[in-house]
């Protein structure tokens, strides 16, 4: 199985949360933090550990629903703290999770030296 989230919302959750969840008890964190009903099969959710290194998402497809957990290696990964500590509103692209999941580097582009 490959997922595709090519027609799915994404909302990345960096709220360190306990990462022992399940989809049950994560599904209704997304339904009540974020309105998000994720069995419509409209959204993926996406809850990020605090050291960067497990993600779980959560989403729903024809066939049922989904809980995907990625422990990557030490290493492989490159902490999310750049989007924690950015503006609101600062969105990670398909691709980008992608490579995350995949263990690679997620380089951003600053466009003033002021920035964080």
């Amino acid at each position: 199985m490959k997922p595709d989230f090519s027609t799915l919302r994404m909302t990345l959750v960096l709220v360190p949360h306990d990462m022992r969840c399940g989809y049950f008890r994560l599904s209704m964190l997304a339904r009540d933090w974020l309105s998000i009903d994720v069995s419509l099969g409209r959204d993926v959710v996406v809850f990020i550990s605090r050291s960067g290194g497990i993600a779980k998402l959560l989403w729903a497809d024809d066939k049922g629903s989904n809980l995907l957990t990625r422990k990557l290696r030490s290493g492989c990964f490159q902490r999310l703290a750049a989007l924690k500590n950015a503006a609101p509103g600062q969105r990670l692209t398909k691709a980008e999770l992608m490579a995350y999941l995949d263990g690679e580097r997620i380089q951003r582009t600053r466009t003033s030296p002021f920035q964080g």
